[in-house]
């Protein structure tokens, strides 16, 4: 595109490290749902691609999950700074340099507190699985190698029992979800009580809503 073509055009292109990503994914109408605020692949599963000539692996490909807070530590790693606070994100730098690498550990996790969901929600991604966790009623576990299409809950099959077990407890470790509902419902309280307040006088809105055109949202067969 324009963007590579300049920077080739100036003598720079092989010096400029290139990240590529996106905030969300867009059901498009999968499963019945439209836009995003649910966990399935359409909406969370997002693309990143990196490109930096010099040091990075051109054209390869990794099934390592990663996460948008990771980018941050990644260019930090870049540079060879070193960060001075901890951070939640995690750098895959090395990911991108050594084909061989992996780490078993690697984590990608996201939250859900807002409209649509009756109690907080989480995503853990760990080696081919996902897991939603609402509480222990509530919980999908899916093999996105043997099941891409997230059709088959194997949140109670035995043979999942240990990753079932070994994902819950990453993030029973790392949130405390009694303090997380009591914040979320504390919010709600206040944001009821200000919009009952906002519709004396003259109505505010504290929400940006950019315009939505149908015509221009979607690329459409000509």
């Amino acid at each position: 595109g324009d963007l590579i073509d300049n920077l080739e055009k100036f003598g720079i292109r092989d010096d400029t490290a290139i990240i590529m990503t996106a905030d969300h994914g867009d059901m498009m109408g999968e499963r019945g749902l439209i836009e995003k605020r649910v966990f399935y692949e359409y909406s969370a599963r997002i693309p990143l691609i990196c490109s930096y000539p010099k040091l990075w692996r051109q054209g390869a490909t990794s099934p390592a999950p990663v996460s948008l807070i990771d980018i941050f530590p990644t260019i930090a790693d870049l540079i060879g700074e070193e960060l001075p606070i901890p951070i939640d994100g995690r750098s895959f730098h090395k990911y991108l340099e050594d084909e061989e690498f992996c780490d078993p550990n690697r984590v990608a996790i996201s939250e859900y507190h807002c409209e649509g969901v009756q109690a907080p929600c989480f995503m853990i991604a760990w080696d081919k699985y996902k897991l939603i966790y609402v509480d222990d009623d509530n919980m999908q576990l899916f093999d996105l190698i043997n099941d891409p299409d997230e059709l088959h809950n194997c949140s109670n099959d035995e043979e999942h029992a240990s990753t079932l077990k070994k994902m819950r407890q990453i993030l029973l470790d790392r949130f405390d979800f009694d303090a997380i509902h009591t914040d979320v419902m504390a919010k709600q309280q206040r944001a009821r009580y200000i919009t009952q307040t906002m519709k004396k006088g003259e109505k505010v809105s504290w929400d940006y809503s950019p315009p939505s055109h149908a015509d221009t949202k979607y690329l459409r067969a000509k």
